[in-house]
């Protein structure tokens, strides 16, 4: 060890928020993560002609924030590449799809008729109303459910990638927030098998309100379970999007647009959900990106309180979150998770698309001063799954004015909470300083 590296040892390696079987299926999709340019997208498209799922081919990790001022995805562009098969090329945050005329004939959508936005989406159109192809948050769901779903085989397969990835990075300890009953079916039989080799907390998603039953009803069959690193979490929904695809709801437009983003339930719905989960003490955790997202939540949560109805409320991200809110939050059993990585990758353009908002970006520090409990994770597959990734954003950002977590080992916010669950658990990581 050199004068300029620190050994830290991390008890239960944890990454609080992934998206287990996501991490695995990655591995089997086009990879677009690494084309930096329009230039290098139409060199290598051509060589993209396999099919990954069924008879469509899908992608994931197209970034045009990289691709110049002037690139604007469309159909036509697909097209020329793809005219025989359906092609679903997902965004690097992972809630907008960019797709061609054979997705949207699949999925039933005539590409020049004009019909409004579905609830909490939002469809990217031209001057003249038109579709363009790309299909944000809710409405990327029109196209979603008319791609092949994997088998229970793949699944399983897919689960034991996802596995190696975790394991690889150093992390014993994941907090799956995309889960559903057929994982954790199939995560119980790789604990039986001795094969899980990683604690499992899992979210069931609620897809939509309608579920809600159905998922309650699922998670609390699976709480009675007994399987060895495997544990129920609660219920996972979102609220907002993503701000690469201008769906994180603000408090105020972004940059041009007449919008703020975009909510995906109206908040009674958010009211009664967190009722009927606490009355049964099932913890809950929302997506909640923007800073009016978080702000709103909260005040929810807080009324609830006031009634005599709380309990545990995880917000995921907090990539925003106002002073007034944090003051709110002291007074609730909040736990935040947070991606520092995030900032590597949305650090090009921050300060131009939030203006004013920026100040509260990455509160990291604000929370832990103001006794709110935070966990940091990666977001994967959005994000690498990676202790160096958390180190470099921690730096760059503080480096940008963001300050850090008031802790002599910000990486310690790596660590489970529960000293009871996989204490044997520890991971040597070597910082490098400065």
């Amino acid at each position: 060890m050199t004068s300029l590296e620190k050994i830290i040892q991390i008890p239960r390696c944890y990454d609080s928020h992934v998206h287990w079987l996501g991490t695995g299926e990655r591995k089997n999709l086009i990879d677009l993560s690494t084309i930096n340019s329009f230039k290098e997208f139409i060199q290598q498209a051509p060589l993209w002609n396999h099919l990954n799922r069924g008879s469509w081919i899908v992608g994931f990790g197209w970034d045009s924030s990289r691709w110049g001022d002037d690139f604007k995805p469309h159909y036509k562009i697909l097209d020329q590449f793809f005219p025989d098969h359906p092609v679903s090329f997902i965004r690097a945050d992972g809630h907008s799809s960019w797709v061609n005329s054979k997705a949207m004939e699949e999925a039933g959508l005539k590409r020049d008729e004009i019909f409004p936005d579905p609830p909490g989406g939002r469809i990217e159109r031209n001057e003249q109303g038109k579709m363009t192809g790309v299909f944000v948050d809710s409405a990327k769901d029109c196209i979603d459910q008319f791609i092949p779903q994997s088998s229970k085989a793949e699944m399983l397969s897919n689960l034991r990638l996802g596995r190696d990835v975790f394991l690889k990075a150093g992390f014993t300890h994941i907090r799956d927030v995309g889960g559903a009953l057929t994982h954790w079916e199939l995560a119980g039989e790789m604990a039986r098998a001795n094969e899980l080799d990683l604690y499992v907390e899992m979210f069931f998603n609620l897809e939509n309100g309608d579920q809600l039953a159905e998922r309650l009803k699922e998670i609390q069959q699976s709480r009675l379970q007994s399987v060895p690193r495997l544990k129920v979490g609660g219920l996972k929904f979102y609220y907002d999007g993503a701000l690469g695809s201008e769906g994180a709801y603000l408090s105020q437009n972004y940059p041009e647009k007449e919008h703020r983003g975009l909510r995906l339930y109206e908040l009674s719905h958010i009211e009664e959900i967190l009722h009927r989960c606490w009355e049964k003490n099932i913890p809950v955790a929302i997506h909640t990106l923007g800073d009016e997202a978080v702000h709103q939540v909260v005040l929810v949560a807080h009324r609830l309180k006031e009634r005599g109805i709380e309990g545990l409320l995880n917000l995921e991200h907090c990539e925003l979150v106002r002073d007034e809110t944090i003051i709110f939050m002291r007074a609730l059993n909040v736990h935040c998770h947070l991606q520092p990585s995030h900032f590597l990758s949305d650090r090009r353009w921050l300060k131009q698309k939030l203006g004013s908002l920026y100040q509260y970006c990455f509160p990291w520090k604000k929370l832990l001063d103001a006794g709110i409990s935070v966990s940091f994770g990666s977001d994967s597959p959005i994000e690498a799954p990676s202790l160096e990734k958390t180190q470099e954003a921690l730096t760059a950002a503080q480096k940008e004015g963001i300050e850090l977590p008031p802790l002599n080992d910000p990486l310690l916010l790596h660590s489970h909470p529960d000293e009871n669950w996989g204490n044997e658990c520890v991971t040597t990581f070597t910082m490098q300083k400065g």
